[in-house]
């Protein structure tokens, strides 16, 4: 068992601080954005990977509904009960001011008989603002605070918060808490966007506020920025810009499959463009004999928001952990969602980080217009082709904008030269 408490997810564990089972923590959000999720994990991890002591007190689920629903997301709360770890309690919703009162301080006598490591209390907004504020806040000061740091309990509160009242209406306890989490949705061009956001931290700065997550079968998965971690070399990154309508991509791609054939590993490519089946076609075809797999994933844009662009790849590379990635479509990809080049700097720059410190190269080929973006400095090749009208009809010809320190190469080159340069560098680089 591990020791100490959690919030769900050691990643933000160890970003709020978390330290031994002390403290106040309060969950808001938009309906829908998962705050009974979030809550439920936060009990059941704490019960099976922590071994603490928790109970959860529901005020509007049924215990069969939640733990029906929680199952489907890999969140098994019958497990955590069956081991003695887990208590549900869903008191009945008093009536009048007297009834309210009661049931608030039976609440307290239960925490303090069960005496849990960690409580969770899901949908407790309702109480709360059916008191005046004076007792709303003396509730959470003297009580549930109270609770925190004298008996040395982790209290998670989970509150509702209104579309137009994420920047208000906790009844006050944004003020007591140590820690306030907001879990808001959004809706990008009809497909929900969720993010968590830091509000407060009492034990220390944060490096970031706002982190994008999804739910999935496997729960809410945090899609946080990468960490840097040592391997057996240092990828590269190589970026290719060409004129929109063309095919010249393809040159690049077919010389990277030939080098990846001949120096082994294998290769994944990332499409938002052309088809799985045409992809592994062409490569059958134009570079025959090939015996290093090939990895191609369709992207559909459409329904892939930027914010779960990132957590796509790195899913992408712990299946197939590849030698090299090729993207190819980006700009598609961007129109899509009405961004430009420079407002995908932040899913380039996590994506380039992530790779690069696992040993694995970066190819991302882009239709462009115009001058250089300013986001080149993160690759450590750029290439500008063109087309250029020759005797012989249409040719295209490449600039070696960028390369690698020490390396001769010609301004202008041919795109076949160009394509073989940035194959042999990008696996150059994982030496």
């Amino acid at each position: 068992m591990e020791k100490g408490c959690t919030i769900g997810f050691e990643e933000l564990d160890e970003i709020l601080g978390i330290d031994g089972c002390r403290g106040f923590v309060v969950v808001a959000g938009h309906p829908g954005a998962g705050k009974t999720t979030f809550a439920s994990n936060i009990a059941y991890r704490n019960a099976t990977r922590y071994g603490r002591k928790v109970l959860f007190i529901e005020f509007i689920e049924r215990k069969e509904l939640l733990y029906r629903n929680m199952e489907r997301l890999g969140i098994l709360l019958h497990e955590a009960e069956e081991i003695g770890l887990l208590r549900f309690v869903r008191p009945p919703l008093p009536g009048g001011s007297d009834g309210l009162r009661s049931l608030l301080q039976h609440l307290s006598s239960a925490i303090a008989h069960y005496d849990p490591d960690v409580v969770v209390l899901d949908g407790f907004s309702p109480l709360l603002y059916a008191l005046n504020p004076g007792e709303a806040r003396s509730y959470l000061q003297t009580t549930l605070y109270e609770m925190a740091h004298s008996r040395g309990r982790l209290v998670v509160l989970s509150m509702e918060a209104g579309w137009r009242d994420e920047y208000g209406g906790l009844a006050g306890a944004e003020f007591v808490a140590d820690i306030v989490l907001f879990l808001g949705v959004r809706l990008e061009r009809g497909v929900a966007s969720r993010y968590l956001e830091i509000r407060k931290c009492r034990w220390r700065p944060v490096p970031f506020a706002r982190i994008p997550f999804v739910i999935s079968n496997r729960g809410i998965e945090l899609i946080l920025p990468p960490r840097s971690e040592k391997s057996g070399g240092v990828g590269l990154a190589a970026l290719v810009l060409y004129p929109m309508g063309t095919d010249v991509y393809r040159v690049f791609l077919r010389k990277a499959v030939e080098h990846l054939d001949r120096e082994g590993g294998s290769a994944l490519i990332l499409s938002f463009t052309e088809p799985k089946q045409f992809l592994e076609e062409f490569l059958h075809r134009e570079v025959l004999g090939a015996s290093k797999p090939v990895h191609v994933a369709y992207i559909n844009p459409v329904l892939t928001p930027p914010q779960e662009l990132y957590r796509f790849v790195v899913e992408q590379h712990r299946r197939r952990n590849p030698r090299i990635v090729v993207v190819l479509g980006a700009r598609s990809y961007a129109d899509t969602w009405a961004v430009s080049f420079e407002d995908l700097a932040e899913i380039a720059l996590n994506a380039i980080t992530y790779l690069k410190s696992r040993g694995v190269s970066l190819l991302l080929m882009y239709a462009a217009i115009g001058d250089l973006p300013r986001t080149v400095e993160f690759y450590d090749v750029v290439a500008e082709v063109k087309e250029v009208e020759e005797r012989e009809g249409v040719a295209y010809r490449a600039k070696i904008s960028k390369g690698l320190p020490g390396d001769e190469v010609p301004r202008v080159v041919d795109a076949e030269y160009a394509a073989d340069y940035v194959a042999r560098t990008l696996l150059r680089g994982f030496a």
